[in-house]
């Protein structure tokens, strides 16, 4: 009688467990249980190129017309330019150009060539071969996202690409998915997720074993189908902008099809137009790698504030791959706003916006369940220790040391000269003067002759300070300045302080943090030749002038 009962009353159950009084504030709740209040909007996505390859030679060899018998030095860019012209039946300086970064590794001898493709005299953006080749000058393997087809006529500007059908095609099997697999992983989520829980209670087990749901899982689908519908509604609902009397774009063109894409705010740019930008070539002594590319656009303009664009946009003419067919003409914009740094591709003929890379990533995880979670130690949250004692050796820094993940679950640590005197030779506070990129003294700064010795958190390779602002105006930002060259502050976070109010050892942290990942990173042969980042690079290859800037409690991101 009971169970019959029961089963009468589930209609009604159902009816109850889903009418409940609307409230305004609920859509915001369940954002902020879900990780999803401060979700970053962005775009990143492109063509696929299946035609991409990659070959490992089992038996090296050396490219027909180059001879080195009897040669104790063989030139590798001559090497790597007779095997990409067999391999591609084009030459140098039409079909492709050899990159500036190539380099040869000191440690094994081997030589990393670099080539783009051109053409119709135009750079392929995403047209690349790189060729490893031995010191004998024997090619070991290649790699190859050249298009491989018939090249575009360059005044062939009338088609359409395509490529914006294809993508919304491909958002809209990715949305139904997501939505699938979101419906899946709720299961007994919902009204019927109750009236089944109640039939189970009361008929023991007449709905059957009741489905764990896996929140972290949840929670990730709804961030990846919340990016997905933004996609989707930045490229598939804006309206495109239509080829002018010349059938090309301008760059300012370009950049008003591409603001209200990315913009923040839509309301921000709708109402910005030709009026509000400039666009000015650059002109530079040094000729470009590309033959037939016209000189880089500068766009400036009170429009590019207006729409969240943090500096002055530089456009280059050239080409981009599409899934199916020819490479399409476009504009290559640099845009950098607040939480995002965009390189976007955008057709010269309809605007159309094919490729798009957000250059700012999102790092997130989820709270440890299970087998699976981190304890605390004993006593909860980390205690910072007491204050360090007066005395202690110059470039001490009071850290988590190197390994500790989290301070949950480590403790911290007072560690002096830590640095690898291999990868820094100078330490981690001293640069060249030569190679100093303050113009005026800085609080910190001692210039004494041929080197500059910074009493805070910058070095040769790590600039570290506060962003609270979030601008990214990285030379006079705060940073800790002690003469002593002691950096031991304590970690005010488990006493309920603010974060500003314990920014010293934040930022210490950052600055100790990078430059051991710096140190280590140099033995596992990310070094000068390579690439890596350091003020100066102490003549031993590649460029320098590019340290780490480390942003400490960045304003754009952290919670206040």
């Amino acid at each position: 009688m009971r169970s019959t009962a029961l089963i009468a009353l589930l209609p009604l159950l159902a009816t109850l467990a889903t009418a409940r009084p609307h409230d305004h504030h609920h859509s915001h709740k369940h954002d902020r249980d879900h990780g999803l209040q401060r979700q970053r909007k962005t775009l990143s996505f492109g063509p696929k190129h299946g035609h991409a390859s990659f070959e490992t030679i089992d038996t090296p060899v050396v490219p027909l017309g180059i001879d080195v018998g009897g040669l104790v030095d063989v030139d590798p860019k001559e090497v790597a330019r007779a095997f990409i012209a067999h391999k591609i039946g084009g030459n140098e300086g039409e079909s492709f150009y050899l990159r500036e970064d190539t380099y040869t590794d000191p440690r094994t001898l081997i030589t990393h060539i670099y080539a783009r493709q051109l053409i119709n005299g135009l750079e392929v953006s995403d047209g690349d071969i790189n060729v490893n080749i031995d010191r004998d000058g024997r090619v070991l393997s290649w790699g190859n996202s050249f298009h491989p087809g018939p090249a575009p006529s360059a005044f062939d500007l009338d088609t359409s690409s395509d490529e914006t059908e294809h993508v919304c095609e491909q958002l809209k099997t990715t949305i139904s998915a997501h939505k699938a697999e979101l419906a899946s992983l709720k299961g007994d989520e919902g009204a019927w997720g109750f009236v089944k829980a109640a039939a189970e209670m009361v008929l023991g087990g007449l709905g059957g074993e009741r489905k764990v749901t896996d929140e972290a899982q949840i929670r990730k689908v709804r961030q990846t189908l919340k990016h997905a519908k933004h996609h989707y509604k930045a490229v598939c609902k804006g309206d495109v902008a239509a080829a002018s009397s010349e059938k090309m774009l301008a760059p300012v063109d370009a950049l008003l099809a591409l603001l209200p894409r990315v913009a923040v705010d839509h309301d921000l740019v709708e109402d910005l137009d030709h009026g509000d930008f400039a666009s000015t070539p650059h002109h530079s002594l040094k000729p470009k790698a590309a033959p037939a590319e016209p000189p880089t656009e500068v766009i400036s303009g009170p429009g590019l504030a207006k729409a969240g664009v943090l500096s002055d946009v530089p456009a280059r003419l050239m080409y981009t791959q599409t899934s199916t067919g020819a490479p399409r003409m476009v504009w290559k914009l640099d845009v950098e706003m607040q939480h995002n740094w965009y390189e976007a591709y955008l057709d010269v003929a309809t605007g159309e916006l094919l490729r798009i890379v957000d250059w700012a990533n999102d790092l997130s995880w989820d709270t440890p369940t299970g087998d699976n979670k981190v304890e605390a130690k004993k006593g909860g949250k980390q205690k910072p220790l007491p204050s360090p004692p007066k005395k202690l050796e110059p470039y001490t820094y009071q850290i988590f040391p190197w390994g500790v993940n989290d301070p949950l679950t480590g403790n911290l640590s007072v560690v002096t000269k830590p640095w690898d005197t291999v990868a820094s030779p100078l330490g981690w506070h001293v640069i060249p003067t030569s190679a100093n990129p303050w113009n005026a003294k800085i609080p910190g700064m001692n210039v004494t002759g041929n080197t500059t010795t910074f009493y805070t958190t910058v070095g040769n390779n790590v600039i570290a300070h506060e962003d609270w602002e979030g601008q990214n105006n990285y030379l006079l930002n705060y940073r800790p300045v002690n003469d002593s060259m002691v950096f031991a502050y304590d970690y005010g976070e488990a006493d309920g302080l603010a974060p500003k109010e314990y920014a010293d050892m934040v930022i210490t942290q950052l600055f100790y943090t990078s430059n051991m990942y710096h140190d280590l990173l140099y033995r596992l042969g990310f070094d000068e030749i390579s690439g890596n980042f350091q003020v100066s690079n102490h003549g031993l290859g590649g460029k320098g002038g590019d340290p780490l800037i480390a942003n400490a409690q960045d304003g754009s991101g952290y919670n206040k």
